[in-house]
């Protein structure tokens, strides 16, 4: 049976992901593994893999910067002992792909190959934007779409609501959309596929999302000895103190494992493992890697995977398994002299932890006043998953683990 390649969701709130280009041709044998395409989502520039060994067949959807939506048919492999024979079900390439509606990405494939009558096609619509037509109660099929082929995404829907109800700014005399004009040594930007996206979901994120907001100050006199005289002091093997950060988080995960979890619409989702993100900032904007499985790992493991994966997110290089699947982001400002920030959650995520700069201050200790490196962490949290005595403890743990690192170092 062919190997269908499709669109993949990195996330439960993805909904599309924009093709940049194909890495290999028609033709190409291909090995598991192997990057296929690179494609951009709303996290990242990340790559599609192969999931099978053979050849690529066929590339449907070929023209970059493409937004395609996810689940939908991008190319299809033929294994080793297949042959063009074992295709005899679809009879073209190059047709559309995406006229499939909500089929299963098998029958995508086929119908991408065979045709579809266009006169008989329901409206193509992501689920996405159903829901919201459905919540707003509005006809579907009135909306115009800016998807491929005309398919209607969940942004054209509350364009289309917004529209309605007069909240788009328009000139008085002709009834158009206003403009921002350029004038003098102003510079137009255009927004690129990612900022947009990071606008949108970050948008969605405070605006759906009942953010709480906790803070402690942690002491990190013990912290910064180790770090000087532990595992990262030989030359060369020096550990980054956001790895100090990310490994105490995930050992704080395991003693209050209600964090552990992601909203995905109509139930909560628990992860199994611990894994963290981390914020990194790229000339585009943001990107969150994520660390699988930080509690298992020794911290020069963990130092080299981050390191790793920063080089990868400047290069538009992060693979799919490396942006999905955390519950918690760590965002570290320190560097920048910040003392304090609230953090907007990265969703689906339960929280996320903001850490400020590191700086000396007088503090009450045993009725005595005390020089101490103190840093500021502000917790941002999603309510509907997290209670706040849940948060409370979390913190807490984070915390006491900083302030204690001999008990795990």
């Amino acid at each position: 049976m062919p190997t269908i390649i499709t669109m993949p969701a990195f996330s439960s709130t993805m909904e599309s992901g924009k093709l940049i280009k194909w890495l290999v041709s028609e033709g190409d044998k291909v090995k598991t593994g192997q990057p296929l395409a690179e494609i951009e989502t709303d996290k990242a520039v990340a790559e599609i893999e192969s999931s099978t060994d053979g050849y690529l067949a066929r590339i449907i959807i070929s023209e970059p910067d493409t937004d395609v939506p996810v689940n939908d048919t991008i190319g299809i492999i033929l294994k080793e002992n297949e042959t063009e024979e074992d295709l005899k079900d679809f009879c073209s390439p190059g047709s559309d792909s995406n006229n499939a509606g909500d089929k299963t990405a098998s029958d995508q494939a086929k119908d991408s190959l065979k045709g579809t009558d266009t006169e008989t096609a329901p409206v193509k619509s992501s689920p996405g934007a159903r829901r919201a037509a459905d919540e707003a109660g509005i006809d579907i099929s009135q909306v115009r779409g800016s998807g491929p082929k005309g398919r209607i995404t969940k942004d054209d829907v509350l364009a289309h609501i917004a529209d309605m109800a007069g909240n788009t700014e328009r000139d008085a005399s002709s009834g158009t959309t206003a403009e921002v004009s350029s004038t003098g040594d102003n510079e137009i930007t255009p927004i690129t596929p990612m900022r947009s996206a990071i606008a949108r979901r970050l948008a969605e994120s405070k605006r759906d999302i009942p953010h709480f907001y906790i803070e402690v100050d942690i002491y990190l006199d013990a912290l910064l000895a180790a770090k000087h005289d532990g595992p990262g002091k030989d030359p060369g093997k020096q550990l980054s103190l956001n790895i100090y950060f990310i490994k105490a988080a995930a050992l704080a995960v395991n003693e209050s494992p209600g964090v552990n979890a992601v909203w995905a619409d109509d139930k909560i989702v628990n992860n199994k493992h611990c894994n963290i993100g981390m914020a990194v900032a790229i000339d585009e904007g943001l990107v969150v890697p994520v660390l699988q499985e930080a509690d298992r790992k020794e911290l020069s493991q963990l130092n080299n995977e981050a390191n790793e994966l920063i080089r990868l997110a400047r290069a538009g290089k992060l693979p799919q398994s490396k942006i999905s699947n955390s519950s918690i982001t760590i965002s570290n400002l320190g560097m920048h002299n910040v003392s304090r920030f609230y953090a907007i959650i990265n969703p689906p995520e339960s929280c996320i932890l903001a850490l400020g700069t590191t700086s000396k201050k007088p503090v009450v200790i045993d009725n005595g006043i005390h020089i101490r490196n103190v840093m500021t962490c502000t917790m941002s949290a999603d309510h509907r998953l997290v209670d706040g005595v849940t948060a409370a403890k979390f913190l807490n743990s984070f915390k006491q683990f900083l302030e204690n690192p001999s008990d795990w170092t």
